[in-house]
């Protein structure tokens, strides 16, 4: 069961490594100085937002536990079953 565990995680972990690299290349749009800044601030900003959101999610799924995610898994299994 530990791949069911695991795969959330694994998830919001790639989640976050692209929007990583989408505020990395907006940053350096950003710090050429023929560029406008302004024009990136409110993206830039709502990509931090998210990489702080999936932070907060990783930590979140790795206190809940293999054992939150089997009982998800069954309680999804079950809803098919209906």
């Amino acid at each position: 069961m530990a791949a069911i565990y695991e795969e959330p995680i694994e998830n919001l972990r790639k989640a976050r490594a692209n929007f990583v690299s989408k505020r990395r290349r907006m940053a350096s749009e950003m710090a050429d100085p023929r560029s406008t800044s302004s024009h990136y601030a409110p993206l830039f900003s709502e990509l931090q937002q998210a990489i702080v959101a999936i932070d907060q999610a990783i930590q979140d799924e790795e206190v809940l536990g293999p054992a939150s995610h089997e009982a998800y898994a069954l309680a999804g299994a079950q809803e098919d079953e209906d």
